[in-house]
């Protein structure tokens, strides 16, 4: 009797060694982003996160606690599902932006960290327009398009969520470091 259950025991604690492993496996080979390194445990574990505020958690699950379910969009393709992107799949957990993957495709994500967009010397760098303000900063991301109302790139989704998520999600970026 004893020795059923501890065959029991081990069966199944053997079970769920071998599906946690192969969910960290995937997370660190198929990230969202495509990039060939782990994403922090609170990209990969949104469910055993708790956010601090709700920018915080659009930033990094793309989805809200609060107002009408977020969706996204990439130019010429069909909405994407609730949840299947975020902004940290592309521009890191960071937002310092790097090397990421999108419909098997590799680019460079661009820094998006508030104090990056609004600088200065943003026109040093990005010539074609001013620096970002807060509503350009929105407008970037739902309308996917830069200050002067130029087109960002093709594989910068546009989303759509309500002006509180906006709200919410900016304040969020203004914490990125």
């Amino acid at each position: 009797m004893v020795r059923s259950f501890l065959v029991v025991i081990v069966v199944l604690v053997a079970g769920l060694v071998f599906i946690a492993g192969t969910f960290l496996i995937a997370q660190v080979f198929f990230s969202p982003s495509g990039a060939m390194r782990p994403l922090p445990a609170r990209y990969w574990l949104p469910i055993f996160r708790s956010y601090e505020t709700n920018g915080e958690r659009i930033y990094f699950t793309g989805t809200s606690r609060s107002g009408p379910t977020i969706t996204a969009e990439i130019p010429g393709m069909h909405r994407m599902q609730p949840g299947r992107l975020s902004c940290a799949g592309c521009h890191g957990s960071d937002g310092g932006g790097g090397t990421a993957r999108l419909m098997m495709t590799t680019f460079e994500a661009p820094d998006i960290r508030f104090r990056s967009l609004t600088a200065d010397d943003h026109g040093a760098v990005h010539a074609d327009h001013p620096p970002y303000t807060d509503d350009d900063i929105k407008r970037a991301i739902t309308d996917g398009v830069d200050p002067s109302g130029e087109p960002l790139a093709w594989m910068m989704p546009r989303w759509n969520m309500s002006e509180n998520q906006l709200e919410d999600l900016l304040e969020f970026l203004k914490t990125l470091e």
